[in-house]
């Protein structure tokens, strides 16, 4: 298996965004096959699975739940299961990730815009929590640039990572109802020893005030370990051959 180390990131144009955010590493963007509403698609990149989808209208809350997998049956492997939101340029995200650092998870609320990334606290998870990752606009402008909250929050051990507030000029129209994202990797083994990864729950509300349901298109832009990827509306399953 091919070994992937670093992040690939869109080759598109930077929207100007006005925050106070600190700067900190953070993680890849891939690149979309379609802007349009309705299922997108994705291809190359580190991203080993996903599900896309683009709305008629911006989006206004987004909402999931992850379930913490089993540790890998082999370290080594750095990698990251997260949902979000992303704007129609390809080049701005906000996300709720769960980070495998090749021996322990953690969960902490990310925005990324161009090469600069914020990161809020991280939290410790572990096999089997269940990890609520939510997204809130407030203070939106007609065009639907908004000041974002981003919380995510381990049900069993009740801790909570709230982000500063965002302001953001980008608009979010993509929905990101799950992705498997690899930063590094030398065989399938260092992946979870479950063979699955679960998205749950998902709830999103647009600028209209209505909750639409997504039609997500599922991509596996790296098809190594067999991949497969089961979605419907409201949820996404990952599963592969060690």
């Amino acid at each position: 298996m091919t070994r992937f180390v670093g992040r690939w990131r869109r080759r598109l144009m930077i929207s100007a965004l006005a925050t106070t955010l600190i700067t900190m590493a953070g993680f890849g963007l891939t690149a979309a096959s379609a802007q349009a509403s309705g299922p997108c698609y994705y291809s190359g990149g580190t991203w080993f699975a996903d599900t896309c989808w683009g709305s008629p209208h911006w989006i206004k809350s987004f909402t999931e739940e992850y379930a913490v997998p089993k540790n890998p049956s082999k370290g080594g492997a750095t990698f990251a299961i997260w949902g979000g939101l992303e704007n129609g340029a390809g080049n701005t995200v906000l996300q709720g990730v769960l980070n495998w650092d090749g021996s322990s998870w953690s969960v902490y609320p990310e925005y990324q815009w161009s090469t600069k990334d914020y990161q809020g606290t991280h939290i410790s998870a572990a096999y089997n929590d269940t990890i609520t990752s939510t997204l809130t606009a407030s203070s939106c402008s007609s065009s639907g640039a908004c000041t974002w909250t981003e919380t995510v929050k381990d049900s069993r051990t009740g801790q909570t990572s709230t982000s500063k507030p965002i302001g953001s000029d980008a608009v979010f129209t993509e929905l990101l109802g799950g992705v498997l994202e690899i930063h590094s990797i030398s065989g399938c083994i260092e992946l979870p020893a479950s063979d699955h990864i679960a998205f749950r729950d998902l709830k999103v509300v647009d600028s209209t005030g209505t909750s639409p349901t997504p039609v997500f298109g599922p991509s596996t832009p790296d098809p190594q370990c067999s991949m497969k990827v089961q979605y419907s509306s409201t949820s996404a399953d990952f599963i592969w051959t060690p």
